[in-house]
């Protein structure tokens, strides 16, 4: 697939979509909060789509990374380095 600028676009590798959704998980789990609430503040991500980030089925696209890190109070950065659960 090519970008607008006619650069090559790759899926994310699954092992890191894998380990985003478990961030997003285990942050919103600490932070206590339940699916439904996540998705309402994000307004256009269902339960079910939220539950495919978490469980690394489905990429979740930049604008949503940026809108779950304010929403969980964590950087970007943070979620973009994730890189899995200390072993």
């Amino acid at each position: 697939m090519k970008n607008a600028t006619n650069h090559t676009i790759s899926a994310p590798h699954p092992c890191l979509t894998e380990e985003l959704g478990f961030l997003i998980q285990k942050e919103r789990i600490k932070a206590g909060l339940s699916l439904k609430e996540v998705c309402e503040y994000l307004t256009d991500v269902s339960v079910e789509t939220l539950k495919l980030y978490e469980s690394g089925r489905k990429s979740i696209p930049l604008k949503n990374i940026y809108a779950l890190s304010n929403f969980l109070n964590i950087s970007p950065q943070t979620i973009m380095k994730y890189t899995g659960p200390s072993k």
